[in-house]
């Protein structure tokens, strides 16, 4: 684990950095992939929502509060950086990228912490709209290869019925960029 900025006050990157090293220990210290820094980092943006609204009620110190909307801010920026840095224009464009692009750029050295971030918005939308299967989480590791991929049909088996949900969700956007031919993670058919 490597939190960089800890000699600082700078409580938004604490937090964004800690999130993320913490959604490795959460997921798998043991392996990563493209998916997996981008489900971390998914962690790390719900984790700046969570504390800019709980920081706006219930700050540590009540001195605090009015640094409650720099946690949201923080987020932002990390999102719009990343659509600038990648040229992507609206906020809408991600899906169209994710659909798209993302197939090429993960098979290309190309594939930076801006791609990152942008997976990262789209991953912490499904959380949010699955928040009671986020647990899945916890067993990507195991269903993510030493040569990168994941296999998001051994993802499902392994998880809870009630877990599903979200295993299915971050499948239907994502599983067309681990295409290896395999039925198991054969995309659907998107118009691009």
């Amino acid at each position: 684990m490597s939190v960089t900025c800890l000699h600082t006050r700078d409580y938004t990157r604490i937090a964004y950095q800690l999130g993320h090293e913490l959604g490795h220990f959460y997921i798998d210290p043991h392996d990563t992939n493209w998916l997996i820094e981008s489900v971390c980092t998914a962690l790390s943006l719900q984790c700046l929502t969570a504390l800019s609204s709980t920081w706006a009620t219930s700050p540590p110190f009540p001195n605090w509060r009015s640094y409650a909307p720099s946690f949201r801010e923080y987020r932002e920026a990390a999102v719009n950086r990343a659509l600038q840095e990648t040229r992507l224009g609206p906020h809408d464009a991600i899906a169209v990228w994710v659909r798209c692009s993302l197939p090429h750029v993960v098979r290309s050295p190309s594939f930076s912490r801006q791609h990152e971030v942008l997976c990262a918005e789209v991953i912490a939308t499904l959380m949010a709209d699955h928040r009671a299967a986020c647990s899945a989480l916890t067993r990507l590791g195991m269903a993510s290869h030493a040569h990168g991929n994941t296999d998001f049909a051994v993802w499902r088996g392994i998880v809870s019925k009630d877990e599903a949900s979200l295993v299915d969700a971050i499948g239907e956007v994502f599983a067309h960029a681990f295409d290896d031919g395999t039925e198991s993670n054969r995309p659907q058919p998107w118009p691009c």
